[in-house]
């Protein structure tokens, strides 16, 4: 099942990432730059390739995605400044970011406890 989520993800974020560069910004809200859109590309073409790797290797980078957007959600709310100028990163990116991160993190564990 998990592997069938980061299928979905990694479409999403791999669509961002070009779209970004199509359309800037996406969706109105979030403004981006050659770096987020970047970034937002290979995040997906990571997640797909980790979501045909197996299970195992699919409920470890659920894990590296929490910690991935937890750390980039703190670093936002920490050093905004930082993270406007080197990837466009706004408030309401900062607020997907943590949204994410909690969606990664809820993942993991209910893979986890499914497993035992």
């Amino acid at each position: 099942m998990l592997q069938k989520w980061l299928v979905a993800f990694g479409l999403l974020f791999l669509s961002f990432g070009v779209l970004g560069f199509i359309n800037n910004p996406i969706v109105g809200v979030f403004p981006v730059n050659v770096a987020h859109n970047i970034l937002n590309s290979l995040l997906g073409i990571l997640t797909l390739a980790f979501a045909f790797k197996g299970p195992g290797p699919a409920k470890k980078f659920i894990i590296a995605l929490a910690v991935l957007f937890t750390t980039s959600a703190t670093l936002g709310l920490i050093f905004p400044n930082m993270m406007r100028s080197a990837l466009a990163i706004n408030r309401a990116d900062n607020l997907l970011n943590w949204f994410m991160a909690i969606l990664f993190i809820t993942l993991s564990i209910w893979e986890s406890a499914k497993s035992s």
